[in-house]
């Protein structure tokens, strides 16, 4: 959807191999493309009355199933079909019976349909991660999910009286390094805050969030990468900065608009999209490039593009 590519519907363009240590078991490969994976996900979840599909075995995470929801959705409006309503429906009638949300408000971690048993969150994790994209679809009950998982949060890492931390970040990290300030992280609890407040908060929570990290964890400048370090200031309690909050979730805040889970959902890109923006090609991550700028002025019908190469070096 966004980059107007078919490669996925190649019959061979996703492959997963799965490799057990265990005697006897495996290896397997499983290829799909972009419509059997699909078709494998929509069985999967009618197998299990529609709560989800297991992304593990015997677990239904709810936050694991959003993402194909999404997909649901994109593959509607590139194959012209009407699957994504249909199983939103169902899918939000299953849980009406089951209940998603346990008594403080957070979404559980996990159901276990065998045994018919939810595993209860202990952190605001999952809650947060889930929340943040299931803004896409179901803004009303994400807003529900944001406020809980938001104040646990703060509780989790920052002081009792929020408006200072606007002003005086380094405190924060006085206050989240002091002995017994948390319980201990066992999820990347801070890149799923970040991804959440990115599309459910708004500019001051999130500059403030952000900023906060910052202090915890200068990052450096290094080949176009910005890398945060793996301990936190100090010898507190903050957890060490892992792979998916570094990599992945703190760049995506960045680069997230409010609601933009929501806005893209809404209003995807069609093929009347692509063919009146122009777009920039055959440039990747081996280029060695950094992009500053890209605009497009309708009314001038001019593109602007501001690059800098890694290295300082000059480019062709």
């Amino acid at each position: 959807m966004l980059f107007d590519d078919d490669k996925y519907n190649e019959y061979d363009a996703l492959e997963f191999n799965w490799m057990p240590i265990f005697w006897g078991m495996g290896p397997e490969k499983f290829i799909y493309n972009r419509t059997s994976l699909q078709q494998a996900i929509l069985k999967g979840m009618e197998g299990e009355n529609w709560l989800g599909v297991c992304c593990e075995p015997n677990s239904i995470f709810v936050v694991c199933n959003q993402f194909p929801m999404i997909g649901m959705r994109y593959n509607d409006v590139r194959d012209n079909t009407h699957i994504a309503p249909v199983v939103l429906e169902t899918y939000e009638e299953a849980w009406k019976s089951k209940g998603m949300f346990q008594d403080d408000g957070l979404i559980i971690d996990w159901f276990s349909p065998k045994q018919d048993r939810k595993t209860l969150a202990k952190d605001p994790g999952f809650t947060a991660w889930a929340a943040a994209f299931m803004n896409a679809w179901n803004p009303e009950l994400a807003k529900v999910a944001y406020g809980t998982a938001y104040d646990r949060v703060i509780e989790m890492m920052m002081p009792p009286n929020k408006s200072t931390a606007a002003k005086a970040p380094t405190p924060l990290i006085s206050r989240a390094q002091s002995p017994g300030a948390q319980q201990p992280m066992t999820k990347p609890i801070l890149g799923y805050a970040a991804q959440m407040i990115s599309e459910l908060g708004d500019e001051a929570t999130l500059d403030q969030y952000l900023r906060f990290v910052e202090e915890a964890y200068p990052p450096t400048w290094e080949q176009g990468g910005l890398f945060y370090p793996a301990t936190a200031q100090g010898n507190g309690s903050l957890p060490p900065m892992d792979a998916f909050t570094g990599n992945s979730a703190i760049p995506y805040a960045r680069l997230n608009v409010f609601q933009g889970q929501r806005k893209m959902y809404e209003n995807p890109w069609t093929d009347n999209y692509f063919s009146t923006y122009p777009f920039i090609d055959n440039i990747d991550l081996s280029s060695g490039v950094d992009f500053l700028r890209g605009n497009w002025d309708n009314n001038l019908a001019a593109m602007a593009v501001t690059m800098r190469s890694y290295s300082g070096e000059g480019k062709k």
